[in-house]
């Protein structure tokens, strides 16, 4: 068996990690709309597969990124 899906996980294990490490430092509101963000991001791995517009997709995803910011430093979405 190859040893490149054990080093994948691994590189996936230390990308969660380092993620979860920066929801410490958001607002309770901005970790939630953080965590928030992954339906779309997932979605969009299946779209690219489908459908003929993952952009729109993708563009949700870094998208929602405006609304964490906003929630960092506003401490409310109006």
């Amino acid at each position: 068996m190859s040893k490149r899906p054990a080093r994948a996980m691994v590189f996936l294990a230390a990308q969660l990690a380092l993620t979860a490490l920066l929801l410490f430092f958001l607002t309770p509101l901005a970790r939630l709309l953080a965590v928030g963000v992954l339906p779309p991001v997932v979605i969009y791995l299946f779209c690219k597969r489908f459908t003929r517009w993952p952009q729109v997709v993708l563009g949700v995803a870094f998208n929602w990124v405006m609304l964490v910011a906003w929630a960092q430093i506003e401490e409310h979405v109006p």
